[in-house]
């Protein structure tokens, strides 16, 4: 596993990969926009920190995001995506109940897929999707963490569940505002703040962040 202030060389990663140094650069660059790594020039590239202002940040934004698909999705969710809903959700249950948190999380995690994917924005959803790799790297940092214990997540996502049952947009954009507030109570206990790390650890913030979540450029 890559350690954070890990320097990625890319005469290292072409011989481990077999491939030539310009599309390894290319892979970089496109972790960069991803705020995996940061290029320094002269220096290298190194792996990124995730700090407390990143999670407060970014589950402030996917939440407010995630609001907004639902005003437009609950009404539009056919019923027999709510019953496979139920499905997965017992499945989550079930690797919850064995201990097995990450993937208990892979599953809850669709059922906000299922709200983004029917509010029908395909700039919305892009956007949402583009914070995915963040977010997902915070979710392993808190199941690798021994002290890291899940806030009741069952009740958690089964009162969305049923919110979205009862097509009730009122009861479902508070519910998805609270998961994110509890979202980043959890992550910033586990996570730096930014001004203890290094300047090479810091996640880059890029027009080619923004332009990759869009079809057309925001910024020049």
């Amino acid at each position: 596993m890559l350690r954070p202030g890990e320097n990625l060389g890319e005469n290292e990663l072409s011989i481990e990969f077999g491939l030539s140094r310009t599309p390894i650069r290319e892979i970089l660059s496109q972790l960069e926009n991803e705020r995996l790594v940061k290029q320094i020039p002269y220096m290298g590239t190194f792996v990124t920190q995730l700090t407390k202002e990143d999670a407060r940040e970014l589950y402030e934004i996917r939440g407010a995001l995630e609001v907004l698909a639902a005003r437009t999705s609950v009404m539009r969710i056919p019923e027999r995506e709510l019953n496979d809903m139920e499905l997965v959700y017992k499945r989550a249950v079930a690797e919850f109940n064995e201990n097995s948190g990450l993937a208990a999380s892979n599953e809850f995690r669709k059922l906000h897929d299922l709200i983004i994917a029917y509010a029908e924005n395909r700039r919305l959803s892009m956007f949402i999707h583009s914070l995915d790799n963040e977010s997902q790297r915070i979710i392993s940092i808190l199941y690798q963490s021994p002290e890291y214990t899940p806030i009741d997540p069952l009740n958690e996502k089964y009162r969305i569940l049923l919110a979205l049952r009862s097509r009730d947009t009122e009861k479902v954009i508070p519910l998805i505002t609270e998961h994110y507030i509890n979202s980043i109570q959890v992550a910033v206990s586990f996570l730096p703040s930014r001004s203890e790390i290094p300047e090479n650890q810091i996640t880059p913030f890029t027009p080619a962040l923004l332009n990759s979540a869009f079809s057309y450029p925001l910024i020049k």
